[in-house]
């Protein structure tokens, strides 16, 4: 690094509420090349912000995500997912990992998990329904999420509340947190060890049964079956709910979308485009080669830091990129990288989108009179993934007669 490209911003950036991007990734996006990026503790990286930089870094087979969690050191430690996990491997071991669970949630399987998912959606309305507002959070997005990877894992629906706790601390990146994340892989780690020898000794129609019954080590299907885990069931609850957010403030969007399972579709391409979900732009990758990247010179054993959400409000490859446009992606494919590109694609995307669809779809047209209660919204923070604390809603009359029981506990209570 020369003296011209010493890093003057320092990342990541001040943690930040709602869906948009820090606006440094746009000061950092305008030079059209990689900044350099200063991380404390004398550690820098590149990062990376156009849609471009980012599909190389992501793609290129010099840029190692294994690399960069071997170097990881305190500056780097929260931007990293955990050593050993398939989040944090190359290829060829993340490729014979992945292909364990890839026929599992391929789309044809997911596309036949569509009702089972939407008639889970319907109960969850009926019972928060009970309640006005309802909070849509505690009694909608997260179990609906959570129980629909809990079920495809096989996991007993007495524990998914535990899940909850266990992820708060696991994506923790608070100051000291060390100890509780710490904790927290441990005691996850411990469960699904447990269960992955239950299922070995007595198979199920479940995705951990299949696992255990792999020529694996537990060493390696413990850290994957936590991974599908967190990512399936946090990532989607947040998404949903700051989806719902904006669709139940903008009653002609929410119109415009009611009744039509096509033009859910769409909008929810446009609104994982558009919601900048993590508190980092993207796990680091360093280049084992020299690499010119727009012009910038990335040198062997560079950090460099792929921002998807900057990516995805790049405005040379989307027009009006900060807008809500619903009907962005109705005549073109999805270009967005909300689930990455390259071997790392998200290995749930077909799944989180049928969640997404669903789970709006539900709320539309089953209350057509829904609305934001008033209250100031609460967000994370803290955490690899921004997110709504509350969601409190009036979601009003419902089109069909609920089938919750009268006096069930209801989860869905706002404070």
């Amino acid at each position: 690094m020369t003296a011209q490209t010493q890093p003057t911003t320092t990342y990541p950036f001040a943690a930040r509420d709602g869906i948009d991007p820090d606006p440094g990734y746009a000061t950092a996006r305008a030079t059209r090349a990689p900044v350099p990026v200063f991380l404390g503790e004398g550690r820098w990286a590149w990062l990376a912000t156009t849609m471009a930089d980012v599909r190389t870094v992501h793609t290129d087979p010099r840029f190692s995500r294994a690399a960069a969690v071997e170097a990881a050191g305190a500056p780097t430690a929260g931007l990293s997912p955990p050593a050993g996990s398939l989040l944090a491997l190359d290829p060829p071991e993340h490729t014979r990992l992945r292909s364990l669970v890839s026929g599992a949630f391929s789309a044809r399987r997911m596309a036949a998990l569509r009702p089972r998912i939407a008639a889970r959606a319907q109960a969850l309305l009926d019972v928060c329904a009970q309640d006005d507002p309802a909070d849509l959070v505690a009694g909608y997005t997260r179990p609906l999420s959570t129980g629909v990877i809990g079920a495809l894992l096989g996991i007993p629906e007495a524990d998914h509340d535990r899940f909850f706790v266990w992820a708060q601390a696991f994506l923790s990146t608070a100051p000291g947190s060390a100890p509780e994340v710490g904790r927290a892989r441990g005691e996850l780690a411990g469960y699904f060890g447990e269960l992955l020898g239950r299922r070995a000794a007595r198979p199920q129609d479940d995705l951990l049964s299949d696992l255990a019954a792999q020529d694996a080590s537990p060493r390696e299907l413990v850290p994957l079956a936590m991974a599908i885990l967190i990512a399936g069931h946090e990532t989607t609850s947040n998404h949903l709910a700051s989806s719902l957010m904006l669709l139940l403030s903008d009653p002609a969007a929410a119109t415009a979308l009611r009744g039509d399972p096509v033009k859910v579709g769409h909008a929810v391409e446009e609104l994982l485009r558009a919601i900048s979900l993590g508190s980092v732009g993207g796990f680091p990758r360093v280049a084992t080669s020299t690499v010119d990247l727009s012009g910038v010179t990335v040198e062997a054993g560079d950090l460099v830091i792929p921002a998807l959400n900057a990516a995805n409000r790049d405005p040379a490859a989307f027009d009006a990129p900060d807008e809500l446009r619903f009907d962005r992606f109705a005549a073109t494919p999805p270009s967005h990288l909300a689930f990455g590109t390259g071997p790392h694609f998200c290995l749930g995307a077909a799944l989180a989108r049928i969640e997404l669809a669903e789970g709006i779809t539900a709320v539309l047209d089953r209350h057509p009179r829904a609305e934001p209660a008033e209250a100031d919204l609460v967000w994370s923070r803290g955490s690899l993934v921004r997110g709504l604390r509350t969601l409190p809603v009036r979601l009003g009359p419902a089109t069909t007669s609920p089938a919750a029981e009268t006096g069930k506990e209801n989860p869905c209570t706002a404070p």
